[in-house]
């Protein structure tokens, strides 16, 4: 539960805020990175999309409807829509397999795969015998994963007691058990199905003390600078007997863990965060979020049809009356982003202030700052004295919620209220957060939301999917950052074929459509060309009002989305500003 604090260091400050942040939508280190638009920039650096680790060119390379091997166009007895073998990806009435058999029949059906939630692959049926052991972890009726569950620091875990933002062993095992259950009833897995593999001695999942008792790894207690103690973790999941087939170390583990199960060429499903991290380690890092470069580029897309050379309008009078004379200001911009180890932020930070000075923005300044709980405090109040000295009016934070918290209270001290635009990342869109936001700063807060953690549990894939295990209790909260993973699996083990390997999932998961999804997660697309293993793909508008109740909690202070929720991709952002329609909520 410790996701986003592994960006600092292990220093437990600021009580509540970090636990919010951790539990409800911690957003991941890793690597170095360039802004991209989705689709019209070159891959990232690393293995590109199409080859597997040492280079061998996988099934990922052919375009989507293209086939290698047999494809099926009726004749010698086989009916249009089906195939029998194939060695690449084989197109199936309107889906895209990575792979065939070489016994058994692969069939379309209408749609998509049945199911009362989002994020389904076209449909499929199966008959006859499957490819058997094609990879490891995979044998002709089962396919073995290993889910890994971090530790949370004791200040954290008596703070999650103490607000209900946590969740006991038997909830988890619950919250496991369905989710395995749901992916083995509702994707097609060629006759296999998912088998969940207990942590050997102390790890044992199966041994912590729930009653309802499942498999999976427990952790150790890593540090968040711990490397070698999250490499060593990664090496006991490797050396299991059976072998997994995938991991799935979720919000709960760092760069180094994915790293070295990438290294022994194990599939993993974590928040890789940025593409210049997960690229490289392709096929084996995948995640459903949004990657920082991808953050990154709508970020300046909004500014450019939106904000750069128009008069600032949505920031305190102080700042409305800080231009020469009587007339309002320009909008004067500062970037506000932290710099982890490895630095995430700094590349698409950077990608940013270019992006935006092209299209017009002038006097734009960057204010990096470490990301290190301990000198926090100072950071943050060095930054706002600075960014009122500057006479910024409007501040865009690429940044964590954990940063932004303290930096709209010191902004507030200086007596300086600038437009405050989100970038979405780490759930800065959640209400939780937003209601520990200083509000005389934080009611100027609007921008670009990726989740909507407004809507009501019931309305969530995480509570769908729970429900349809046939579970007659509520899931636990936190289940939300579960469930996505295993809809990943799904997808790859479905859009793998009958015999999966590595290139197949890769191929397979290139050629998915986009999956359409819904306010609170977004539509979904891997394969893009320099952004392949991160899915999320699309943005809504938001602004904040202090006085809204929110739905979650039925206190004061809730983002409120433009639009009617509408969700915005590449190129749809227009010139109009919706944000603040009445005015400020004072």
């Amino acid at each position: 539960m410790a996701g986003l604090l592994r960006r600092y260091s292990p220093l437990i400050v600021l009580g509540v805020i970090q636990l919010v942040v951790v539990l409800l939508a911690p957003s991941g280190p890793p690597g170095q990175a360039s802004i991209q638009n989705p689709g019209t920039v070159p891959t990232a650096v690393g293995v590109q999309p199409g080859t597997v680790a040492g280079g061998a060119t996988s099934a990922g390379s052919a375009q989507p409807g293209a086939t290698a091997g047999q494809q099926s166009a009726g004749g010698s007895g086989t009916a249009p829509g089906t195939t029998t073998s194939a060695t690449g990806p084989v197109r199936v009435g309107n889906a895209v397999v990575g792979s065939g058999s070489t016994a058994g029949v692969v069939s379309s059906c209408p749609g998509t795969q049945p199911a009362p939630w989002a994020y389904m692959p076209p449909c499929l049926h199966f008959n006859g015998k499957n490819g058997g052991a094609t990879m490891d972890g995979v044998t002709s009726t089962a396919i073995n994963y290993v889910w890994y569950e971090g530790v949370a620091p004791p200040a954290l875990a008596a703070v999650g007691n103490s607000t209900g933002l946590t969740y006991t062993k038997d909830q988890l095992c619950e919250a496991l058990t369905a989710y395995t259950k749901v992916v083995n009833k509702r994707w097609e897995l060629y006759g296999r199905h998912l088998v969940p593999l207990n942590g050997p001695g102390s790890h044992s999942g199966y041994a912590q003390g729930s009653n309802c008792h499942f498999p999976y790894y427990q952790g150790d207690n890593c540090s968040s600078t711990d490397s070698a103690c999250w490499r060593a973790q990664a090496d006991v999941i490797a050396a299991m007997k059976p072998k997994p087939a995938f991991v799935i170390g979720g919000v709960e583990v760092t760069v180094p863990f994915l790293d070295e199960l990438a290294k022994k060429h194990i599939l993993v499903l974590g928040q890789g965060s940025a593409d210049s991290f997960v690229q490289p380690r392709g096929p084996y890092v995948w995640d459903w979020q949004m990657s920082i470069e991808n953050v990154a580029s709508f970020g300046s897309e909004y500014f450019c049809k939106k904000l750069v050379g128009h008069p600032v309008k949505y920031a305190g009078s102080e700042v409305l009356h800080s231009g020469k004379g009587l007339s309002t200001p320009q909008r004067k911009i500062a970037i506000v982003y932290d710099v982890g180890v490895p630095d995430t932020f700094s590349a698409p930070a950077k990608a940013f202030v270019q992006s935006i000075e092209h299209c017009g923005a002038t006097g734009v300044s960057e204010f990096p700052f470490a990301a290190d709980v301990s000198t926090l405090p100072q950071s943050m109040q060095a930054i706002a004295a600075k960014i009122k000295l500057g006479g910024f009016t409007t501040v865009y934070g690429l940044m964590d919620p954990i940063s932004a918290i303290p930096l709209s209270t010191d902004l507030d001290s200086e007596q300086w209220h600038p437009e405050f635009v989100i970038a979405g990342a780490g759930a800065i869109d959640d209400d939780l957060l937003g209601q520990l936001m200083n509000q005389n700063e934080w009611k100027y807060a609007f921008g670009l939301s990726l989740r909507k953690f407004q809507a009501a549990p019931q309305t969530w894939d995480y509570y769908k999917a729970y429900k349809d295990s046939g579970a007659t209790d509520e899931p636990m909260k936190l289940a939300l950052n579960m469930w996505p993973y295993f809809w990943m699996a799904g997808d790859m083990f479905q859009v793998a074929g009958p015999s999966p390997s590595i290139g197949a999932i890769q191929a397979g998961m290139f050629n998915l459509p986009l999956l359409p999804g819904h306010p609170e997660n977004g539509a979904m697309k891997f394969g893009v060309p320099g952004d392949s293993y991160l899915g999320q793909r699309d943005v809504r508008e938001v602004w904040w009002c202090p006085t809204t109740k929110s739905p979650k909690n039925g206190q004061s202070g809730s983002y409120i989305s433009v639009l009617g929720d509408r969700r915005f991709q590449h190129g749809q952002i227009d010139g109009t500003m919706r944000v603040f329609p009445n005015g400020t909520c004072a």
